[in-house]
């Protein structure tokens, strides 16, 4: 919560269990959405980078320095 305070970002969170359960099929309509929008190029899969969890704070020292886009995975 401190590093998106930092980063001067904001954190949205929505209850998809939730909804999932109340409205089954939306879940299928909203994953083919999401498909098609990423098959045409207007939605971008965010980046991963992997990083032995051994190297975590080489890895979190680039994710905060802004040398990591996307998502940082640590891996065993």
């Amino acid at each position: 919560m401190n590093l998106a305070l930092l980063k001067r970002s904001a954190l949205v969170g929505v209850d998809w269990g939730g909804e999932a359960t109340a409205n089954p099929a939306i879940v299928r309509e909203l994953a083919d959405l999401l498909i098609n929008w990423i098959e045409k190029g207007e939605l971008q899969v965010a980046t991963v980078t992997e990083r032995p969890a051994s190297d975590f704070v080489q890895a979190y020292e680039d994710l905060l320095a802004g040398r990591i886009h996307g998502k940082l995975v640590l891996t065993r």
